[in-house]
């Protein structure tokens, strides 16, 4: 959804809010594509399906990451674990679009800029 919101509007760099959600889960995924179809002969493509037909046979293709923990403390990117970095990394690589703003917590100090 990520990909077609970019295409849609065109923005080039990105906020992560609420990081802190993901914080204590063992696994944490994001999907990277989409299988159409049987997962046998389906068609993978990158963005949403924009027609209910297409969405009603997709298949999400997941990428699976480390859980890790948000302390709501960390004022800069180097004092993230090194898995929520490995997983920001990730969108910033599949998006071709930087992360300039991360929020690991409600207050407003709780914002690290990148």
């Amino acid at each position: 959804m990520l990909r077609t919101s970019m295409r849609l509007n065109g923005f080039t760099e990105l906020a992560i809010t609420k990081l802190d959600v993901l914080s204590g889960l063992d696994k944490v995924r994001a999907c990277e594509s989409y299988n159409i179809g049987d997962n046998a002969s389906g068609k993978k493509i990158a963005f949403f399906p924009y027609s209910n037909k297409g969405l009603e046979k997709a298949k999400p293709n997941y990428a699976e990451f480390n859980g890790f923990t948000i302390s709501g403390n960390e004022k800069k990117y180097s004092d993230l674990s090194a898995d929520a970095r490995k997983y920001l990394e990730f969108i910033e690589k599949e998006m071709k679009c930087p992360i300039r703003l991360i929020s690991v917590g409600p207050e407003r100090g709780q914002t690290i800029l990148k």
